[in-house]
């Protein structure tokens, strides 16, 4: 499905290289398509982001999954909702991966064999953070939660996370969607009929071989400067990505529910109230 820009009813500016965007003296509120590395960046400006003065972070927003994909057109940015809320400058950038692929819902910002996604969104958000002159906060839930951690730990930027539910190794998701996934954007990965799950270390095995990975928590743990990192205590997540991801970090236990590596990388794993679902909602 081609991507429709119109149904945000905003501008849209096309940049033919990401030295054009970054080096612009005015960038308008909206879309922008910025081109590198043979890849379409889409990312939704809000507030004046690039520019404002006012905030010491900007926060960029990373979408989840997205639901009905076959009915929907791209791009897909999440976050307006929460950042409109608190009255905060961000950016919204969408999965160019979900994008490109009608049948994905869900590509973890991680790109395809044939393509240099995660590259070229290195590039765009360490772009991002010297044009703005800000330290990039990173934010997102679930798929966009890896997504946030991810990055944060390729840039050289200074950069901060914040995430909830995320998956640290997105081949420990549901099965049909990891299928969907590597059938689109990995056809040479061998997928064979027993559970994914099952099949980990054989699949990220054929993945290192292409030079990719499912998994943030392989060789030396690298983090943002600051990581809060909240987890459903009562979600299948907890055992399955959190706490992989707690020792692999060597985080120590402080008080129930909360694993530090001192105050600036914190896990927090806590049962969900009512104000904490209408939150998760407003940050879709």
């Amino acid at each position: 499905m081609t991507a429709d820009y119109e149904r945000w009813r905003c501008p849209h500016t096309v940049w033919a290289a990401l030295a054009d965007f970054a080096t612009a003296a005015v960038h308008r509120d909206g879309i922008d398509s910025v081109s590198h590395l043979g890849v379409t960046l889409d990312l939704y400006l809000d507030r004046d982001p690039l520019d404002v003065r006012d905030q010491p972070v900007l926060p960029v927003f990373f979408t989840g999954s997205v639901p009905n994909r076959d009915a929907v057109s791209p791009p897909f940015f999440s976050g307006r909702t929460l950042s409109r809320q608190i009255g905060v400058s961000a950016i919204y950038l969408a999965d160019p991966t979900v994008s490109s692929f009608g049948t994905l819902g869900l590509a973890w910002y991680d790109g395809s064999e044939r393509s240099r996604t995660r590259a070229a969104i290195t590039a765009l958000l360490q772009a991002i953070s010297e044009r703005s002159a800000k330290e990039l906060l990173l934010v997102g839930g679930s798929g966009g939660g890896f997504a946030a951690l991810r990055y944060a730990g390729s840039l050289t930027v200074p950069v901060s996370v914040f995430t909830w539910n995320p998956q640290t190794n997105w081949l420990r998701y549901e099965d049909a969607t990891v299928r969907t996934y590597l059938a689109a954007a990995f056809p040479s990965i061998e997928v064979s009929a027993e559970p994914v799950d099952a099949q980990v270390d054989r699949i990220e095995a054929q993945l290192a071989a292409i030079g990719a990975s499912a998994s943030l928590l392989t060789g030396r743990p690298r983090a943002a400067s600051r990581v809060l990192y909240l987890q459903n205590a009562t979600d299948w997540y907890v055992a399955a990505h959190a706490m992989p991801y707690v020792a692999h970090h060597r985080l120590e236990l402080s008080v129930p529910g909360r694993y530090c590596a001192g105050p600036e990388h914190v896990v927090c794993s806590t049962r969900p109230s009512a104000a904490g679902r209408d939150h998760h909602r407003a940050c879709r």
